[in-house]
């Protein structure tokens, strides 16, 4: 990864650091980790300028031949997606809708060459703003915006697979791609689930005032200007939009720290985190992002992680100098995968349940009519029991956010835990799995 995102102009097997397979380790067992952190196309393209060609001829031909065909879809996926956004946002356009790119869609373009940044899909904002608006009452823009969204998509052969309070979300069967619309970039029901802080929120509330227009100033001005301007002054004219520099460096630390908290991530997102950094380190208005991130919540977080990203994969010299921190991240990364794993999840949200406060669970309103939700976690024995409880009847502001219909309906919130229950038997592994761990918490653990 360190190789091809340092090229910067080597030619086959000329870089000063030639990489060796670790003698311990089979190419099976080496492509199985790639895979596993989706970054098998960022690698292919490494290997050519840290290893000699004799070592390449070693890699099994079955083993390379999966090799390339994940590299090629990794280009032909990229090129597939923008082909599609670009149709499809031709349409948007005309029926007087904006948007804002977000996550991939900008960040594949800041590595070296397309095709080396793996997505499973594409996200962007939309909306109307502006003079495109009607007569200014949001709900009305926001159903005339979903209309629009649901009539294009459908007939370009779409299935709306997903529709909740953050978003709605589009696959294609026939060309297997997936695209998410956001009413919002964040989540009230994430932030109650304790992903991010309220100050997350409060932040991304109205996204059009984070963003600028694309082609419209990004050489000429600098980022700590391109933020106060677009900050100060809402979108008047519609249609393609981006986070400022500095906006969308915040918004790809807050997806790291949603990601770390709910099941991990993996190497692609310090991969990311490179090229971000290096595509705007004279742009950032470092002192105002250092301000936010101290706001946000997740200033040591995102010094974990550059500090991290620059010492792996900042240089190829294969000499690692970080700290216990970047130690421990690493150690979790590693294991995580592109987005975390099942494992990672419930254990992430046992210990979640298990850090709240007592003024936490005050400031609750339990779900169930006339339910009484026990004041803090428990120790020992009862932690099954409160946790379980707090499963089948979580908070009402949560059951606001994934099931509204049934926020207002107390009479029918009895057979809430019906709900859930039934959707957790539809993932009777993962079930089984969390059953196992909160059984492991009564025992008291051995010093």
């Amino acid at each position: 990864m360190a190789a091809a995102l340092n090229n910067d102009g080597f030619q086959t097997g000329s870089s000063s650091t030639v990489l060796r397979k670790p003698t311990d380790a089979s190419w099976q067992q080496i492509y199985a980790i790639m895979s596993f952190h989706g970054v098998e196309a960022l690698c292919l393209t490494g290997l050519s300028t840290a290893m000699t060609a004799d070592m390449i001829a070693d890699i099994p031909q079955e083993i390379m031949d999966r090799w390339r065909h994940a590299a090629d879809l990794t280009l032909y996926r990229q090129l597939a997606f923008d082909a599609e956004r670009n149709a499809f946002l031709k349409e948007f356009s005309a029926a007087g809708l904006s948007w804002i790119t977000l996550k991939g869609i900008d960040i594949a373009t800041y590595y070296p060459q397309p095709g080396l940044r793996s997505m499973g899909d594409q996200d962007l904002v939309i909306g109307y703003v502006g003079n495109d608006s009607g007569d200014g009452d949001d709900t009305d823009d926001a159903r005339r915006a979903e209309t629009v969204i649901r009539r294009v998509m459908t007939n370009r052969g779409y299935t709306c697979d997903a529709d909740w309070d953050r978003e709605l979300s589009f696959t294609n069967a026939r060309n297997g791609l997936h695209f998410e619309f956001h009413r919002k970039i964040t989540s009230e029901g994430e932030q109650l689930e304790g992903l991010y802080s309220r100050a997350v929120v409060d932040h991304y509330a109205d996204p059009w005032a984070l963003a600028m227009p694309y082609g419209i100033g990004d050489q000429s001005a600098t980022a700590a200007a391109k933020t106060t301007a677009s900050r100060s002054e809402p979108v008047r004219h519609g249609r393609g939009y981006r986070l400022t520099p500095d906006e969308e460096y915040l918004y790809h630390v807050v997806h790291m720290w949603k990601h770390y908290n709910s099941a991990g991530f993996g190497l692609r997102f310090l991969a990311d985190t490179l090229v971000m950094i290096r595509r705007y380190e004279r742009e950032f208005n470092t002192s105002y992002i250092h301000t936010m991130l101290e706001t946000l919540g997740i200033s040591e977080f995102e010094n974990t992680v550059r500090n991290l990203t620059l010492a792996v994969l900042g240089s190829t010299t294969g000499t690692w100098n970080i700290g216990t921190p970047e130690s421990a991240m690493l150690r979790e990364i590693a294991a995580s995968g592109v987005y975390g794993t099942q494992s990672m999840r419930i254990e992430k949200r046992i210990n979640r349940r298990l850090t709240e406060t007592v003024s936490d669970e005050s400031s609750r309103t339990p779900a169930m009519p006339g339910a009484t939700l026990p004041t803090q976690p428990p120790s020992g024995s009862r932690f099954v029991l409160w946790y379980w409880w707090r499963r089948a009847f979580p908070d009402k502001a949560w059951v606001e956010q994934y099931h509204p219909r049934w926020s207002s309906l107390p009479a029918r919130l009895t057979i809430l835990p019906l709900i859930r229950l039934s959707g957790a038997l539809r993932h009777r592994q993962a079930l089984s799995e969390e059953i196992r761990r909160t059984l492991r918490r009564r025992r008291p653990r051995r010093r």
